[in-house]
């Protein structure tokens, strides 16, 4: 992934986790840390966290920068059959590429928000999208 699709995912991620998937997931918790760091590097004003060209951090949250990075994943679990029992589901580079194609084949509209540099779409296009990672469409809502 290059740098300005790392970017529209996170974004992405950002639209989901704090607010457009809040009625599906549960128990969002990271995953694998890449080799080298530790989970605190992910935080604010951690070293892993993106840097402006003047030097000024990027903030990420933790929960969307794991994934974007090789060797960095999240996990969440989700009641997929809405009977209680929950599944766990591991996000990672892998999962967030599946993601992207599925939305840009599936759901147009909804890519079309997310490539947009002046839109980047909103809670609902975030919500497709994490479901395209996970499910391979849009299940919930």
């Amino acid at each position: 992934m290059d740098a300005k699709t790392v970017e529209i995912v996170r974004g992405l991620l950002t639209s989901a986790l704090e607010g457009g998937s809040n009625y599906w997931y549960h128990d969002l918790q990271s995953g694998a840390i890449p080799a080298g760091t530790v989970f605190d590097d992910y935080r604010e004003g951690g070293k892993c966290q993106p840097r402006n060209e003047d030097g000024t951090e990027d903030y990420w949250h933790w929960a969307e920068l794991l994934p974007t990075v090789e060797g960095g994943s999240v996990t969440l679990s989700v009641d997929e059959n809405e009977d209680g029992n929950l599944k766990e589901h591991v996000i990672d580079l892998a999962v967030l590429q599946r993601g992207l194609d599925v939305m840009r084949e599936k759901y147009v509209k909804r890519w079309a928000e997310a490539m947009d540099p002046d839109d980047g779409g909103d809670a609902d296009t975030g919500d497709c999208f994490l479901q395209c990672c996970l499910f391979g469409e849009v299940v919930f809502g």
